[in-house]
C-alpha cells in the first residue's frame, strides 16, 4: 500500500551469563556492533531480502541480517547453498525455515537443557533424602536403647560412655540434616535461577529486539485468545493499527540510526498511553499495532486519537548536536471485531481503514470503512 522500511535491530544484552550459554542459538547472540556496522549490515541485508522478494518482517530481517554478519557459519552456508542453487530457490518459506531452525528453537533447547538440570539435581536430593531417611530410622532405634538403658541401673561410667554415645550420634544426626538442607538451599537457589533464564527466554522469544514492543508472534497469540474471549463472553474488542507518517523519507534523510531512535521513541509513547490489558506490538516496519480488549469504539477512537496528538506534539534533535530535525506524525486506522469473522479479517479491516487515513492526507484516524476523524 506504501512503502515500509525495516530498521537496524539490536539486541540489547546484559552481563549475565544465563541462558544464551546454554540454548546456542538465537538467544546466545549478543549484538556488540556499532551504530556504524550495523548500518553497513543493513545497507548489505535489505537489497538482498528485496531481490529474492523477502518481507522485511523482523523474523525474515533476523535471519538475514545475521547473513551479512557471518556471525552463524550453518546459516550463512545453507543461504549460500540456496543461492547457487537453482534447485533449491530462496523463497519466503526458506527463509521462515531457516528463522524456525536457527532462532525459534532456542527456547525449546533452553528448557530441554534446563529440564535435565532439574531431573540431575532432584535426583541429588531423593538420594540425600534416602540417606536422611535411613539415618532417621537409626536414630529413632538408638534412643529407644538409650531410654531402656537409662531406666535400668549403672554406673556412672557406663552413664559416661552412654552420653559420649549419645552426643555423637546426635551430632552425626545434625550433620545429615544440615547437608540435607544445604542441599535443598541450594536447590532452591538454582530452580530460581533456572526460573529467571526461562523467563528471559520467553521474553526474548515474544518481544521485538529494537523496540521493546510484543513482536508479531506475540501479537497473532493475543489476537487468537482475544478474539477467543469476545466471542465467548461477547465483549467489545478493537484493533488500532498506526503507521509513522513518510518514515522512509525520514530515514532517507537522516539515516538508519536516526530511524531506529524514531521507532523507539514512537513504541514508547505507544506503551506509555495504554493500560491494563492491552496489548502493543510492532507489525512490521514502521508500523504498530494496538489491541484494546473490552474497549467499546469511541473510546478506542479517543485513544487512537490521543496518541496521534501526543506523537504530533514531539520535537526531535539529533541526540549528538541537537540540531532540530522537525516532527512526526501518525496515521491510525480502527476497526471493531465483528463476532464469529476470522483474526484475518479483522486484521485486514483496520489495516484497510490505516490506509484510508493514510490517502486521506496522514496524520489522523480512520475507523473501518467510515470518513476519517480530524
Amino acid at each position: 500500500m506504501w512503502p515500509r522500511r525495516s530498521a537496524v535491530i539490536v539486541r540489547i544484552t546484559n552481563n549475565k551469563q544465563t541462558a544464551k550459554h546454554r540454548a546456542g542459538s538465537a538467544l546466545q547472540m549478543q549484538y556488540r556492533e556499532s551504530f556504524e556496522q550495523a548500518a553497513e549490515y543493513v545497507r548489505l541485508a535489505l537489497p538482498l531480502m528485496a531481490k529474492h522478494a523477502i518481507p522485511a518482517t523482523p523474523q525474515h530481517y533476523t535471519v538475514w541480517y545475521e547473513y551479512v554478519a557471518g556471525r552463524n557459519p550453518v546459516l550463512q552456508e545453507s543461504i549460500e547453498q540456496a543461492i547457487h542453487d537453482p534447485r533449491r530457490p530462496v523463497s519466503v518459506d526458506f527463509s521462515s525455515a531457516l528463522f524456525e531452525e536457527h532462532f525459534r528453537k532456542a527456547e525449546v533447547q533452553l528448557a530441554e537443557s534446563l529440564r535435565n538440570e532439574v531431573r540431575a539435581r532432584l535426583a541429588q536430593i531423593l538420594e540425600q533424602v534416602s540417606l536422611s531417611g535411613d539415618q532417621t530410622v537409626h536414630y529413632g532405634e538408638l534412643l529407644g536403647r538409650y531410654e531402656d538403658s537409662l531406666a535400668q541401673d549403672m554406673s556412672a561410667e557406663e552413664f559416661r560412655g552412654l552420653l559420649n554415645e549419645f552426643i555423637r550420634e546426635t551430632q552425626t544426626m545434625q550433620e545429615t540434616n544440615r547437608a540435607l538442607q544445604d542441599q535443598l538451599d541450594q536447590t532452591r537457589s538454582e530452580l530460581d535461577q533456572m526460573r529467571e533464564q526461562l523467563e528471559e527466554a520467553r521474553m526474548a522469544a515474544s518481544t521485538d529486539a529494537l523496540t521493546g514492543l510484543h513482536n508479531r508472534m506475540t501479537l497473532d497469540e493475543k489476537l487468537r485468545d482475544y478474539t477467543r474471549r469476545a466471542r465467548e463472553g461477547g465483549e467489545s474488542l478493537c484493533l488500532i493499527m498506526a503507521d509513522i507518517d513518510h518514515f522512509k523519507r525520514f530515514n532517507d534523510t537522516h539515516g538508519h540510526i536516526v530511524g531506529d531512535r524514531l521507532l523507539q521513541l514512537v513504541a514508547g509513547i505507544l506503551r506509555e498511553n495504554v493500560k491494563g490489558q492491552d496489548i502493543v506490538a510492532r507489525f512490521g516496519g514502521e508500523e504498530f499495532a494496538i489491541l484494546l480488549p473490552n474497549t467499546p469504539l469511541h473510546g478506542a477512537l479517543a485513544v487512537a486519537e490521543h496518541l496521534r496528538a501526543t506523537v504530533q506534539q514531539q520535537r526531535l534533535r539529533r541526540k549528538d548536536t541537537q540540531d532540530p530535525i522537525g516532527s512526526v506524525t501518525l496515521s491510525l486506522g480502527l476497526a471493531r471485531y465483528q463476532f464469529g469473522e476470522p483474526v484475518h479479517a479483522f486484521v485486514e479491516r483496520a489495516d484497510m481503514a490505516l490506509y484510508q487515513a493514510k490517502h486521506s492526507g496522514r496524520n489522523r484516524v480512520a475507523v473501518e470503512s467510515q470518513a476519517p476523524a480530524a
